[in-house]
């Protein structure tokens, strides 16, 4: 925290599944944004690929600022997917390959005016979900899904 504040950093992009305290949250002059694997709010949680594809919605991520509550903080960049038949770890590696340009578009909007939506993609349902329990992964294969 003191080096971000010592180097004057405007925005911290983290791409972990660590919850982040207080302290870190405010440390950058402007905010941490979070790479997630949804339409927020949609699939907030771990694993929302996989969530996604075990329930038939729409595939894509989000970008969002970091608050308190896990993955509620507004959206300043959505990507949806088109519907394709991949397999989760496949998603995954489409996914990460796209983030990089998406960080540049999210960026050259910066200050963000609200040309994005705040509250994530206007279809999505909320919902939360934790680690699929072996139930669910027969459920998803019994879907004819695939993990690789």
């Amino acid at each position: 925290m003191q080096w971000v504040r010592a180097t004057q950093t405007d925005i911290i992009f983290i791409f972990i599944g660590h919850i982040l305290e207080r302290e870190i949250l405010a440390a950058p002059a402007c905010c941490v944004i979070n790479k997630h694997a949804s339409l927020l709010p949609s699939n907030r949680g771990v694993l929302p690929v996989f969530w996604a594809m075990l329930s038939g919605e729409r595939i894509g991520f989000s970008l969002h600022t970091v608050i308190e509550k896990l993955d509620s903080g507004k959206v300043v960049y959505q990507k949806e997917y088109e519907d394709l038949n991949l397999t989760l770890y496949e998603w995954y590696r489409k996914i990460y390959a796209d983030v990089p340009q998406a960080i540049l578009s999210c960026l050259d909007q910066y200050p963000w005016d609200g040309r994005t939506p705040a509250q994530g993609h206007p279809d999505a349902v909320p919902s939360y979900h934790g680690l699929p329990t072996k139930e669910d992964v027969k459920r998803f294969y019994a879907r004819g899904l695939r993990i690789i």
